[in-house]
């Protein structure tokens, strides 16, 4: 369009056809419809809902207010969490906040959360199979007539080969008193 501006520009100048086209003209606004009420327009005019951070930490307030007052999410396991993609951070804090009565710490729960989501796949694998592998060889030897159930192993596979090993240690320590060391385990999954 602006070389057949130029051309016909040139033709009618006198052949001074070498002069640049001026710029197209800006488009003007197109007018509102006096039908469009003032809500939505400010409504289609309003930036996005914030994403990242400021959601996190508003989800993360909430927690702390409704559930975790007496121990709430600390600034470190905050910059866990804010360190992941922000869909699956809420995702994270949907979890915590299902499971909020039994969770004792919050920070811990989400920095656990956090190492598992950026932990390689290969390592996660070689972890669980670790505490698998203990799990069966105690029940194997230790506690043949009351044995650790799936449930409790996969507790400790939500919390990471160091804390599942330290746990059972513990049980393998106590189990001359120790009835129900799935329970035990699971319990002390949720601190």
């Amino acid at each position: 369009r602006g070389a057949a501006r130029g051309a016909l520009r040139g033709a009618i100048v006198g052949g001074l056809a070498a002069l640049p086209a001026p710029p197209p003209a800006p488009k003007a606004p197109k007018p509102k419809s006096a039908a469009r009420s003032n809500v939505v327009g400010a409504a289609a005019s309003a930036p996005p809902q914030p994403r990242g951070p400021g959601r996190l930490d508003k989800r993360v307030d909430f927690l702390n207010a409704k559930f975790f007052k007496s121990s709430p999410i600390d600034a470190d396991a905050r910059a866990a969490i804010a360190s992941l993609d922000p869909g699956r951070a809420l995702e994270i804090l949907k979890d915590l906040e299902s499971k909020a009565p039994d969770i004792k710490k919050p920070s811990g729960y989400v920095q656990v959360a956090v190492r598992r989501e950026l932990a390689a796949p290969d390592q996660v694998e070689q972890d669980n199979a670790k505490i698998h592998k203990r799990a069966l060889w105690l029940n194997g030897r230790v506690f043949q007539a009351n044995p650790i159930d799936d449930d409790a192993i996969g507790a400790m596979m939500g919390m990471g080969v160091m804390r599942a090993m330290e746990l059972f240690k513990e049980v393998e320590e106590k189990a001359d008193k120790m009835r129900n060391p799935s329970g035990y385990l699971k319990t002390a999954a949720v601190r």
